[in-house]
């Protein structure tokens, strides 16, 4: 399985747990998802950082 392909399915389990404490949010993440992998590809290192940092934040706050 391709790194976009395994990323993708992460930043979706991301976002199902996100549905179920704020809908909003989650739309909000389904909007990005594009975006945020484009950058991960394209190896931007502070965005994609950033990013992936904030998304590890919220997996282990919001374990599902």
């Amino acid at each position: 399985m391709s790194f976009y392909k395994e990323d993708k399915e992460e930043l979706l389990k991301l976002k199902k747990c996100l549905a179920k404490i704020n809908v909003s949010v989650a739309h909000a993440l389904d909007s990005d998802i594009e975006e945020i992998l484009t950058i991960h590809r394209l190896k931007v290192p502070s965005l994609q950082e950033k990013s992936f940092t904030r998304q590890t934040r919220l997996s282990r706050f919001f374990q599902c």
